[in-house]
């Protein structure tokens, strides 16, 4: 009876960390790109102040610091403003001590925004 019962608590338990691992996998997914939204918004809206892309380039990466993402592309061009980030790998239970799965933990997003 006791070993069914230890049985039946290890596989809830099972159950439980991988529902919160894809949870958190899945959650970095939606943010991401609500992320990159706020990162080149702010870039945009610095150019269309002050038309310098150096200022924009500071305020895109102020943006991405303060979302705690990376900046790993930024680019102004006559037509768009192009951002693209990278958002950490969160912490799992499961995911991050798997090699496979690892790449699968962190997420990157390209976003274009018009400047008009």
């Amino acid at each position: 009876m006791s070993g069914t019962v230890i049985k039946i608590l290890i596989l809830i338990t099972l159950v439980v960390v991988i529902i919160n691992d894809i949870g958190v996998v899945a959650t970095g997914y939606y943010a991401a790109d609500d992320k990159a939204h706020k990162v080149a918004n702010a870039a945009l809206a610095d150019y269309r102040i002050n038309t310098d892309i150096n200022s924009a380039a500071a305020a895109a990466q102020e943006m991405a610091r303060d979302q705690s993402v990376v900046l790993t592309g930024f680019q102004i061009t006559e037509k768009l403003v192009r951002v693209s980030i990278k958002v950490p790998a969160k912490k799992t239970w499961i995911a991050n001590r798997i090699d496979v799965l690892k790449p699968y933990i962190s997420a990157t997003d390209l976003v274009e925004l018009p400047l008009r």
